[in-house]
């Protein structure tokens, strides 16, 4: 099918490829990274986690467990407007070093932004303005990278959580263990998949974190 944007036609692709493989992944974080870093952190959390944008746009800093190295996912934003999540309850998935120091820079960054949804707030991923995020805050950027990769189609946040899913499925993650850290609509399901223990969560969450690279450098770092 074709789409028409400003009266230039461009092919979209078939909704079934909508994933990137780990070398697009790890090109397209890294330009994300570099040039677009605002966008970077809740961007690897989507893609290394499953999470649903908005899932992570919801996140607060007390929803991360420095103790017990883990992230809770309590609420969902939802236009603006806080509600739960899609499955009425609170996911526990895993923390480690690398996405935990990933999370602090971010953190500084807010800081020295000055943003007030992070400061007045607590928000770990509020808008520039400091509101919650809309989907389509990402697009410009995503838009800019996946011209620059030549990907051929303009990625969005949803196709990140292919990705993990895909991620998941090359690491030979069981069906249960990838339902249970991508969650679910229903709550039926959830309940069914919550006798998975965290540390199976975190067996399997390291996994996909071996298959990408997240060190990075961003515009203008030596």
């Amino acid at each position: 099918p074709m789409t028409n944007v400003r009266g230039i036609s461009k092919a979209r692709s078939p909704r079934a490829q909508r994933f990137l493989n780990r070398k697009q992944l790890g090109e397209f974080l890294d330009q994300l990274y570099r040039n677009h870093y605002d966008h970077f952190a809740m961007s690897v959390l989507m893609a290394a986690f499953g999470l649903r944008f908005e899932e992570v746009s919801g996140l607060h800093v007390k929803h991360i467990d420095e103790v017990g190295m883990e992230i809770q996912v309590a609420q969902a934003n939802i236009r603006g407007g806080i509600f739960p999540t899609k499955s009425g309850t609170v996911r526990r998935l895993p923390l480690d070093d690398v996405v935990l120091q990933l999370l602090k820079e971010h953190m500084r960054f807010l800081a020295a932004k000055k943003n007030p949804g992070y400061l007045e707030q607590g928000m770990l991923f509020p808008s520039r303005q400091g509101g919650y995020r809309f989907t389509t805050s990402v697009h410009k950027a995503y838009n800019k990278v996946s011209d620059k990769l030549g990907l051929g189609w303009n990625v969005r946040a949803h196709d990140l959580r292919r990705t993990a899913v895909n991620l998941l499925r090359q690491a030979n993650v069981g069906d249960i263990i990838q339902r249970s850290l991508v969650g679910h609509s229903s709550t039926e399901m959830t309940e069914h998949y919550s006798s998975v223990s965290i540390g199976e969560k975190r067996e399997a969450h390291s996994k996909v974190l071996s298959m990408l690279s997240l060190r990075f450098k961003k515009a203008g770092d030596e």
